[in-house]
């Protein structure tokens, strides 16, 4: 059974996104979802400029790669926008990105809230802040599940 991995504002203007490991770790987990032709989508907060090439061409020519900006912390709309245009899987959906204590958590707390989504988890070491990542993860723990 599929899944939807969503990367939240892996954008160079934020300097959590230029974290080598969290990169890597995003590279992984973008590998493991096509592996199992899982969706990907890409959020981008609008004005930050685009999604850092190295991780948007993992997913070139890949048919369920997606992406979509966002003008608030919050992406849920967008993700939840793209899953019933696409058909994508919502059952289970995995959340990466920055900053884990804004955009990470407000994207969570809105996918929890609006779309119900069996299994909602936190890919901890594919999440980074600019600010406060234990915060963050502290957080989206009251409404999912986080993976170290």
């Amino acid at each position: 059974m599929s899944y939807t991995l969503v990367v939240v504002d892996m954008q160079d203007s934020f300097n959590a996104a230029n974290e080598p490991n969290v990169r890597n770790n995003i590279e992984r987990e973008i590998k493991k979802a096509m592996a199992v032709k899982a969706a990907v989508i890409f959020l981008e907060y609008s004005g930050m400029g685009p999604t850092i090439p190295r991780l948007t061409r993992l997913t070139d020519g890949y048919e369920r790669g997606f992406s979509a900006i966002k003008n608030h912390n919050d992406g849920s709309r967008q993700v939840e926008n793209l899953i019933d245009a696409h058909n994508l899987p919502r059952h289970k959906i995995k959340v990466t990105g920055v900053n884990t204590d804004y955009c990470v958590r407000e994207t969570v707390f809105g996918l929890a809230a609006n779309m119900k989504p069996t299994r909602l988890q936190v890919i901890a070491d594919a999440c980074w802040s600019d600010y406060d990542h234990d915060y963050g993860l502290r957080r989206v723990k009251e409404v999912s599940t986080v993976i170290k």
